[in-house]
């Protein structure tokens, strides 16, 4: 029984997530997801970290080997860190730009 409700709580937190803490989009190019941990936010684009965190517990933080760390830019303040790619920029742009338009974000790193 105990089981049924955590999935049914995993599933719920990913539906609400479009618009808050956990998203999720598939796609070599463009998959995304965000996943609220310990009062952060993690946002993952690579498809390898998305398949290995895909069934990550509600409020576990995953591990990222690369990342950039933007404090207070979440939509209440909290600190995101992000996946960014271990050669080139273009994961970590594409990620932001993202979090931007999902959170309404315009200022700080957002105002592009």
């Amino acid at each position: 029984m105990k089981t049924n409700f955590f999935l049914l709580l995993i599933i719920a937190l990913i539906s609400v997530s479009c618009a808050a803490t956990s998203s999720m989009s598939s796609g070599t190019s463009g998959s995304y997801s965000e996943i609220a941990a310990d009062g952060r936010i993690y946002v993952i684009g690579s498809d390898k970290l998305m398949e290995k965190y895909s069934n990550i517990e509600a409020g576990h933080a995953p591990h990222l080997p690369y990342t950039q760390t933007y404090l207070g830019l979440g939509p209440n303040g909290e600190t995101v860190i992000m996946e960014v790619g271990k050669k080139g920029t273009e994961l970590k742009e594409r990620l932001l730009a993202t979090f931007c338009k999902k959170n309404g974000k315009m200022e700080g790193p957002c105002a592009m």
